[in-house]
């Protein structure tokens, strides 16, 4: 279920840097405070302030023929397994953290 979680966060940052000139996707996994935390970075334009704190809602998506499923399922997973998900902004692109317990 974790691979279908970093699939999702692969194929929006895919999609992020799909009109770009710059097409950055970078992965890190990193340990801070007794958690492992894997972050899914892309040079995209980003996701729009106003929408931020929608994005794992059920249902919402930006994209035609999108579902809105993908980061609210990611989610899920992450939480079932005792861990988190969650965005940050970057100045330019976004990132996705998924946070463990080590």
């Amino acid at each position: 279920m974790i691979e279908r979680c970093l699939i999702n966060l692969y194929l929006n940052a895919i999609f992020a840097v799909s009109n770009t000139n710059q097409k950055i996707i970078k992965t890190e996994i990193k340990t801070l405070n007794k958690r492992i935390i894997l972050s899914v970075e892309d040079s995209g334009t980003g996701i729009q302030k106003e929408i931020q704190d929608k994005i794992f809602l059920p249902f919402f998506t930006t994209r035609n023929g999108g579902s809105g499923i993908g980061l609210t399922l990611s989610k899920s997973i992450i939480e079932a397994h005792r861990g988190y998900l969650n965005y940050k902004a970057l100045d330019l692109g976004s990132r996705f953290e998924i946070w463990f317990l080590s």
